[in-house]
């Protein structure tokens, strides 16, 4: 029932996750940046709204705005002691936003903390008399989060006109339990509207007043918080849905997502779009929400109502994250009764009477499995990290319908909310909880995901390649299945011959040099490719380039060749910039050297607009590598000879610094230091004389230009030679401070 999704849906949702991590953070969105990088322009946020809206006031009514401002920074600062709470940064993982945390309150009389190495027996969720009297042990966040949900009990139980009174300053347009923002795709037509979770008192309000009510007046239930929350916002969206769909009619379409509350707030608004016939069905793209909980009971059934997929909806939720969890996991029978007890909305709710769960999932379940290192694997997934869809291919019957709906409600209560809670790691800034439902783990997981993905396709078309070489080093009739050893597919060289494949089958030995080199997928009966290696010989008459490797960075140094002085010695360009943390030094043909450059500054940008982070040096040597190596590859454009160049690539990524060099045959490595060109003999001879780890960037500046120096048959002056560095960005030096070097010397 699982389904590996596909690197393109992959792609998409590491996009919306990058989007939902700068949510939480929207005033250090650099719109320029987010324009270049992702192609996405930044068109405005809740926050600018709030701050117009307070301008506005302030040229009115200057006294009213510091009244507000006074009063609100009263609300913020409540006194825990008083049964009030504060929430803050460190605690806002707490779970007391959803009813995981209310049944934790409830049943804490019953399910005593557990170490995090016990291991849970079947009778973990049964009860016992045990108390909580070791809560004094606990760090402050646990602390926070009993406090909290003192206070759940309250909300639930609350007469009417207190609850009214709560949602009306929920569903107010001034009010703005999650901040969100707005960019556009200017290529593709769409607008994303991009929400946060949970991070201030009036999105936490929002979460406790969890009673279901009706949806838009259908018969479908309803978080009565999120969707007072959602009316409010939709009145700050409104406008700008309507200006996009004035500026592009209707080629206009409309992607919402967020993150945990944000999430559920997304879904709603998109659904109220289109049931009050402000956006057509055509132009709303399927919602994408990470961590968010359920929130609706007859979601699906609604769906259907509004001529709408399943996959309109596409939750993606952590292998073990508790707030997808939380309200539809199993309810144990004397919380549902209680429940009912305290307020009447629970007694005739039809997802806790039938289903023993508050909110029922919608739409597409997707589930996404971190590396093992990250967070311990979920027995009912694969092994290692994977992003799969929760699905039932073989038809829409209601037997497959029952069977898909049996295997979402296993994997929910595995493991059940009280169960993580009842773990001791669970708490604190550092703990599970906060882990797998932090909007930065999911966007890390969807990449390595991804990463994972790329390599595997990368291996194939290596392995493919291989077998493509292999029938052409082989005489007629012979097996390629059992060459070296190595399992392959059977191919019968008789029936696809290469151009070249007879001069190979016939007088082989007979056959001169030049014979060989007419192709350059034509091997000599010595196993040797002539075009590489003329290739590699055309390298050694370019110019130098040198690369040291430091533990703040790389350095990159190369000779100028001004063969005329009617040459802009500025216009020789021997070191290029493929990203802000990668640049490269070539050797050789120069318009191929722009070619392989070309081709990775592509590849980096695509990168960077997909995933949200900037490409490792390792993928990025590897892409030009990949393109070093495009033969004769099926219908794909093949190229005639071997790049007559090599490159040494310098970065700086997660890894720290890094140096990697590569020759025409499409081979690379990694190295601390490196010369390339034709004085990279007496270079190289240098540089494992001088060469240690630990050089200073300064130090490692004066070897490589000192080295040039040797090996150049002019003078070293700023117009003949180029230094730049990566540490971490990427610097060209200025002719004054590669003068300053040169000073050195």
């Amino acid at each position: 029932m699982l389904r590996r999704v596909s690197l393109a849906e992959s792609r998409l949702y590491a996009q919306m996750s990058h989007l939902g991590n700068l949510a939480y953070d929207i005033p250090r969105i650099k719109p320029g940046k987010l324009l270049k990088h992702y192609g996405l322009r930044f068109v405005t946020s809740s926050i600018e709204k709030k701050e117009l809206a307070v301008a506005a006031t302030a040229e009115k009514d200057p006294q009213k705005v510091q009244t507000d401002e006074k009063v609100d920074e009263k609300e913020e600062r409540k006194d825990p002691k008083n049964g009030e709470y504060k929430i803050s940064a460190t605690a806002a993982y707490n779970i007391a936003a959803s009813a995981a945390t209310y049944l934790h309150s409830q049943t804490r009389s019953i399910f005593p903390l557990k170490s995090s190495n016990a291991v849970a027996g079947e009778g973990s969720l049964a009860g016992n008399n045990e108390s909580l009297d070791s809560v004094n042990m606990l760090n402050t966040e646990v602390a926070s989060l009993m406090a909290t949900t003192d206070s759940v009990t309250a909300v639930v139980a609350a007469k009417e006109e207190v609850k009214q009174a709560v949602a009306d300053d929920l569903n107010s347009s001034h009010s703005t339990p999650c901040e969100w923002f707005v960019c556009d795709n200017d290529q593709s037509g769409t607008r994303f509207f991009v929400i946060q979770g949970s991070e201030t008192l009036a999105s936490w309000q929002a979460n406790l007043l969890f009673e279901p009510i009706k949806f838009e007046g259908l018969d479908v239930l309803v978080h009565r918080g999120i969707y007072e929350a959602a009316k409010g916002i939709y009145q700050q969206m409104l406008p700008e849905v309507h200006a996009h769909l004035k500026s592009r009619g209707s080629r206009a379409t409309f992607r919402f997502t967020g993150h945990s509350l944000g999430g559920s707030l997304a879904l709603l608004v998109n659904l109220m779009l289109l049931i009050r016939h402000e956006v057509p069905i055509s132009s709303l793209l399927p919602v994408i929400t990470f961590g968010s909980p359920s929130i609706m009971c007859g979601g699906d059934s609604l769906l259907e109502k509004l001529g709408l997929p399943k996959s309109h909806v596409q939750a993606i939720t952590m292998h073990r994250d508790i707030v997808p969890r939380a309200f539809s996991c199993n309810y144990p029978n004397h919380v549902a009764e209680l429940l009912k007890a305290v307020n009447g909305n629970f007694r005739s709710h039809p997802c806790l009477n039938k289903q023993k769960l508050l909110y029922a999932p919608m739409g597409n379940l997707l589930i996404l499995q971190p590396d093992e290192k990250f967070s311990p694997s979920h027995h009912l997934l694969p092994s290692g990290s994977g992003l799969y869809l929760l699905c039932c291919p073989l038809s829409e019957s209601n037997d497959t319908e029952k069977q898909l709906r049996a295997a979402q409600m296993v994997f929910l209560n595995s493991p059940h909310p009280l169960e993580i809670l009842s773990d001791r790691s669970a708490y604190g800034s550092g703990g599970s909880v906060q882990r797998d439902h932090d909007m930065n783990s999911y966007l890390k997981s969807v990449r390595t995901v991804i990463r994972q993905e790329l390599n595997q396709i990368r291996k194939a078309k290596r392995e493919q390649r291989r077998k493509v070489w292999w029938p052409l080093l082989l005489p007629r009739g012979v097996d390629t299945s059992i060459v070296a050893g190595r399992s392959m597919i059977s191919i019968n060289v008789g029936q696809r011959q290469s151009p070249f494949s007879g001069v190979i089958q016939t007088g082989r030995e007979s056959l001169k040099r030049t014979e060989y080199d007419r192709g350059v997928n034509t091997f000599s009966p010595e196993g040797r490719l002539f075009q590489v290696e003329y290739a590699i010989e055309a390298i050694k008459l370019g110019s130098t380039a040198i690369g040291l490797k430091t533990k703040e960075g790389v350095v990159l140094a190369v000779e100028k060749r001004i063969t005329s002085p009617l040459l802009e010695p500025s216009s020789v360009e021997k070191i290029m910039e493929i990203d802000e943390h990668i640049g490269c030094a070539m050797s050789g043909l120069i318009a191929d050297a722009r070619t392989l450059v070309e081709h990775a500054r592509v590849e980096t940008q695509n990168h960077r607009f997909s995933y949200g982070e900037p490409m490792t040096v390792e993928s990025t040597t590897q892409a030009l590598c990949d393109l070093a190596l495009r033969f004769g590859e099926g219908d794909e454009e093949s190229m005639s000879r071997p790049f007559g160049v090599s490159l040494l690539i310098a970065g700086h990524d997660e890894n720290g610094p890094s140096l990697y060099y590569t020759d025409p045959s499409g081979t690379f490595w990694q190295c601390n230091a490196k010369a390339i060109g034709s004085g990279s003999e007496g270079a190289d001879s240098s540089l494992q004389e001088q060469f240690n780890k630990d050089l200073t960037l300064q130090e490692a500046e004066t070897i490589a230009l000192s080295i040039l120096k040797q090996v150049m048959e002019e003078k070293v002056t700023p117009n003949n030679v180029d230094i730049a560095k990566v540490a971490p960005t990427y610097h060209l030096y200025t002719p004054s401070e590669v003068e300053a070097v040169i000073s050195r010397l």
